[in-house]
């Protein structure tokens, strides 16, 4: 799409609803939400208004118009300085906006200069943090030397609302952006009326002459192009050498920009406090910005002289300091003491207590926890280590909130901060332990880092993990090498030039290394044996290569590996633990924990949290299925002054099966709403049967609803009964369960429905005239575990050609169905099929078939899994595979049952 052609219904429709529905509305009063909701009704009027607005480059009359929404920087704010103006722009407007943003954002980085961090596509926050911190590191070393070295922090005062029109489109121009383009955007920034929110009411329309709206999608785009000017002056001063810019490891760095933020970097000397002085003043001139004096300051290297850094901040009319203070929200020039993480630590701190943990259900806290305290916490941690004692810290800190506990007043705690920090498909609550999370999020920078050479901020650290025992090493780069640590135990080589990879010592299967499974030395000719030596083709080995034998669950691993001799690639280090091959942080904090490595539960907790009710009952199931409902016999056990026994009977002692399954009273809830309370089984295989078992029960609606809410019915009346004196009624409680179901059924989500199997026919298809048909298939004990592959062609009229089976080796399920397609393309590449359309497909689109549809394929993998038979080419029909392969010809379909969700 051109950046000034006509915008498409779908590009129209698409920026529509790239916008959030409930965001606040514009001066006309209409959300987002009301104009996706309405597209069928509004669109050709939409559309038309659109279109008409591209081709004359002007915006219709009344959509730019905005309201102005001030919202106070700091509590009591009285200055009109202390509000920021966020414009409330209308939703028709924003679907112009968006259009240009997506037609400009693919052109941006090439355009604006690397310096630049903010809004350009693939940059970061913590690219320009990385850099800003290696430039401190350098500087607050240098002790001693003729030259001192400075960092000029700059606060750009209220730059979006003062920025000069002239100025932005003289800019545009200058990037080369298509005179149209041009006019258009023009039009979206000078057509603007603006109206203030006071006290609830609107004042009269103002209209401005600068500025750039907060609030506008295109906004920030514009502003940065407007920056990128900034760069090339600072840029044509370095070149002309009147800028004398930090060199870091080869690479010169005079200034870094995220949006308005600023920061300079230079020698102290003469010829560089006057170019800086020019270019800004140039700067200023011409963009009409101004620099807020009072938040901008220099800080010096240890070795500047004072009269060197009287002279710079009189020229620059700045004043120094002693700290470098934060840039971006992080601190820089920490080195890793516990009394330097103190203003993180009290951010945190102060942004729990803005909350009230005793209002909050589980539910709310964790997600607290999760949403907002997690990725605070991960800023800070993605580039530095923290210390161990900081990192109990905030563990004392997120547990107290979960638990609503502090010096004054402690709450029991009904099941340890261990369980509650697994992940929830092994019992936990996914609230991470913050030393394991730390060094995961190192890894991810490690990686970032091989993974990028070319990047500047890679460049600057990147030599940490070539001499890692170096004392010298900022705190970043102490970080890298933690993480490094773990990103090696985690990554695997991916084989495409097996001449160089040695078959003993490098990690190139599933496993680690082949030596480490093998005991005793090593002979010479052993230790430089490559890959290359011992493969023959795609699964078959020279096993007669080797001095020894090889145990046959390795030579099972190592067979299931796939070796391509012919290719030219390089190989590749990949991450183990996904399937993409790409670093993932959740993977890499399970390593971390060693939960990826050995499981402390064997089975999944994911039934849990797939359950279609409230999410504050998938908690209290959670609980129910930890042992974790403070019921009187588990705070017994904790405290002495609270008797055990349930509340309702007053016979028994208050256990979770006690009071929610197996007390009278309970019993007379669960016949009441048609259920067995009487099963024999444990309490936890009774829950999930019965909170899993979705066919239709009392009035239609599903098993597992009547019975998640008859619980939790159970569990309220108990409650009403110890703390408000309220009579515990079986039958008021089971009706109250039976209606809070029936609500969520009948008026909640439309998700929210029976899912009773329904049968569907399956059966192959032929391919079309003249074409033949692959199918394929993996068969795997386990996954991982020992698998085979199966395959046949056949043609239009279902008549065999060829088909194959293979046992292979140890691996994975999807291991096993991508060797077989491999298998299976290979074998028809050498009957003479043409199988290079493969290659030139402008898309793919994944299917899936039920076995059904695929029995023969399947058939051979299994019957080679079997068998455990090496590769075998079937010229005709096998015997065991005949009756399936007659049904297929016949077209005969198989019923199967699955889910009405799933039938389309």
């Amino acid at each position: 799409m051109g950046l000034v052609s006509i915008s498409s219904e779908l590009e129209i429709h698409n920026a529509l609803f790239s916008l959030k529905p409930y965001k606040a509305a514009g001066i006309d009063g209409f959300q987002p939400a009301f104009f996706q909701k309405c597209w069928h009704i509004l669109k050709t009027e939409i559309i038309s208004c659109i279109q008409h607005s591209f081709v004359s480059a002007t915006i219709p009359p009344s959509w730019n118009d905005t309201s102005i929404c001030l919202i106070p920087k700091v509590p009591n704010s009285t200055e009109v300085k202390s509000f920021r103006p966020i414009s409330l722009c209308t939703s028709l407007y924003k679907i112009i906006s968006k259009i240009i943003v997506s037609r400009l954002k693919p052109l941006l980085p090439p355009l604006i200069s690397e310096n630049q961090g903010a809004y350009v596509p693939g940059r970061k926050a913590i690219d320009n943090v990385l850099i800003a911190q290696e430039i401190s590191h350098s500087f607050s070393r240098k002790k001693r030397g003729k030259w001192g070295w400075m960092i000029i922090k700059l606060d750009l005062e209220k730059a979006f609302d003062k920025i000069s029109w002239p100025f932005i489109l003289s800019t545009l121009s200058h990037l080369n952006f298509p005179p149209h383009l041009v006019n258009l955007i023009n039009s979206c920034i000078s057509s603007v009326k603006h109206r203030v929110l006071v006290n609830g009411g609107l004042t009269n329309s103002i209209t401005p002459s600068r500025g750039i709206r907060q609030g506008d999608p295109l906004s920030p785009f514009i502003f940065i192009c407007g920056m990128q000017f900034f760069t090339e002056i600072i840029d044509a001063q370095v070149r002309r050498r009147k800028w004398t810019p930090p060199t870091i490891k080869g690479t010169k760095i005079s200034h870094l920009l995220f949006a308005d933020d600023v920061l300079l970097f230079s020698r102290v000397d003469d010829k560089s406090i006057a170019s800086i002085a020019h270019s800004l003043n140039l700067f200023l001139m011409c963009s009409g910005l101004s620099i807020n004096r009072t938040k901008s300051n220099i800080w010096f290297s240890p070795n500047t002289s004072v009269a060197m850094r009287n002279k710079a901040s009189a020229g620059l009319h700045l004043k120094s300091v002693d700290k470098l203070g934060s840039y971006l929200g992080f601190p820089l020039g920490i080195k890793g003491r516990t009394r330097e993480f103190a203003p993180i630590l009290e951010k945190i701190k102060n942004r729990i207590q803005i909350w009230k943990a005793k209002h909050l259900s589980t539910a709310g806290k964790v997600t607290l926890l999760n949403s907002v305290i997690a990725p605070l916490t991960s800023f800070y941690m993605q580039c530095i280590p923290f210390p161990i004692s900081i990192c109990n810290e905030l563990d004392k800190i997120l547990r107290d909130f979960f638990w609503w506990s502090n010096s004054e007043r402690k709450k029991v705690h009904t099941i340890s901060w261990h369980n509650i920090s697994l992940p929830r498909n092994l019992g936990g609550l996914g609230i991470f332990k913050s030393r394991e999370r730390n060094i995961a999020l190192l890894a991810k920078l490690s990686w970032q880092v091989q993974n990028n050479p070319l990047k500047t901020w890679s460049k600057c650290i990147s030599h940490y993990l070539s001499n890692p025992s170096n004392k010298s090493h900022s705190l970043t780069g102490k970080g890298l090498i933690q993480g490094q640590i773990l990103l090696n135990s985690g990554l695997m080589k991916i084989i495409y030039s097996v001449e160089n990879t040695n078959f003993y010592l490098d990690e190139w299967t599933s496993m680690p290394t082949i030596r480490s499974y093998l005991q005793g030395p090593l002979n010479r000719t052993d230790l430089t044996l490559s890959v290359h030596d011992v493969a023959s083709d795609l699964g078959v080995w020279k096993w007669d290569s080797l001095s020894f034998e090889i145990p046959q669950p390795l030579k099972e691993c190592i067979t299931a590996t796939p070796i391509f001799k012919s290719s030219r690639k390089n190989d590749l280090l990949v991450w183990r633990y996904h399937i993409s091959g790409n670093f993932t942080l959740k993977s890499a904090y399970l390593l971390a924990t060693n939960l990826i490595i050995a499981p402390s539960v064997s089975h999944s907790f994911n039934w849990i949290w797939h359950l279609k009710c409230h999410t504050k009952l998938r908690y209290f199931i959670w609980a129910c299925i930890n042992n974790a409902l403070p019921t009187r016999a588990i705070l017994n056990r904790r405290t002495t002054h609270i008797p055990p026994y349930c509340p309702l009977c007053n016979y028994e002692p208050e256990s979770i099966d006690h009071i929610l399954r197996n007390c009278f009273h309970s019993k007379r809830v669960w016949d009441t709403n048609g259920f067995s309370s009487s099963d024999p089984i444990a309490f936890n295989t009774w829950l999930k049967h019965n909170a899993t078992l979705d066919n239709a029960h009392l009035l239609g609606i599903p098993h597992n609803l009547v019975f998640i809410y008859t619980l939790w019915s159970i569990w309220l009346a108990r409650n009403s009964l110890l703390f408000k004196d309220k009579p515990f009624c079986a039958n008021l409680t089971a009706k109250q369960g039976l209606k809070s179901a029936a609500e969520l059924f009948f008026l909640g989500s439309q998700n929210i429905r029976s899912t009773v199997p329904v049968p569907i026919n399956i059966k192959w298809h032929p391919p079309a005239d003249s074409w033949v048909k692959l199918n394929t298939d993996g068969a795997c004990t386990g996954n991982p575990g020992p698998f085979a592959i199966g395959g046949l062609i056949r043609d239009a009229q279902g008549n065999w050609i060829k088909g194959f089976s293979s046992y292979i080796g140890y691996g994975t399920a999807l291991k096993a169905k991508i060797w077989a397609i491999t298998s299976g393309l290979k074998l028809a590449k050498s009957l003479n099929f043409d199988i290079s359309l493969l290659l030139t497909f402008l898309s793919v689109q994944l299917k899936h078939t039920y076995r059904e549809g695929n029995f023969c394929a399947d058939l051979l993998a299994k019957t080679a899994l079997q068998d455990r038979s090496c590769m075998k080419i079937f010229n005709n029909v096998p015997s065991f595979a005949r009756l399936v392969f007659l049904a297929d010809i016949h077209g005969v379909s198989f019923v199967r049952e699955v889910s009405n969700s799933g039938v389309t």
